[in-house]
């Protein structure tokens, strides 16, 4: 009977143990190490692909990829959770390159998904451009399945003289505006 008790026990010890399963639009408060936050409604492929706008004389490309059980954290906590990542490319109107993250590898984009909101909105951070120029939040709604809605509000940054290389890029390329609407390529 000893016998059978620490077998059960050995057992119950060396399996692994599965990580919480929350949704995806859990408050960061209630999430626990391991956690994984899990698209359940499956709204985040609803913007993967690419999309395209024209904007003051500019054609710009934004490559949108899913990605499942992405290692994330926040404070102290590590956890996972499904994400988008968002990689562009910005033409000027003859149709070359001014900017362009798609060298990147998908997980190193700087635009990434924080959170989908009720509103058929999914909220991002962009940690900017060369120094963290641009940083701040960009929005895209869902409007159906050949459009999308973009808003870019980039935070203000102070540039403190030597702190950023010679020849780093300063300018802020990506639409500063609301309401933009991508068209599904």
């Amino acid at each position: 009977m000893k016998n059978l008790f620490f077998i059960i026990v050995s057992l119950m010890l060396s399996l692994p143990l599965k990580a919480q399963i929350l949704p995806l639009n859990t408050y960061y408060t209630e999430i626990t190490t391991n956690s994984y936050l899990k698209d359940l409604d499956n709204i985040l492929p609803r913007y993967t692909g690419t999309w395209r706008t024209d904007y003051n004389g500019a054609s710009i490309y934004l490559t949108i990829d899913n990605v499942t059980k992405h290692p994330s954290k926040f404070g102290n906590i590590s956890f996972y959770n499904d994400v988008l990542f968002v990689r562009y490319v910005i033409k000027n109107s003859n149709g070359a390159i001014i900017q362009s993250t798609l060298d990147k590898a998908i997980t190193e984009a700087n635009i990434k998904s924080i959170i989908p909101r009720p509103d058929n909105t999914i909220a991002f951070t962009y940690s900017g451009g060369d120094c963290g120029v641009g940083s701040g939040r960009v929005f895209l709604e869902y409007i159906d399945s050949t459009h999308i809605k973009w808003s870019y509000y980039p935070e203000s940054s102070l540039i403190i003289a030597g702190e950023c290389p010679q020849g780093s890029d300063l300018k802020v390329y990506l639409p500063k505006t609301e309401d933009l609407t991508f068209t599904k390529q």
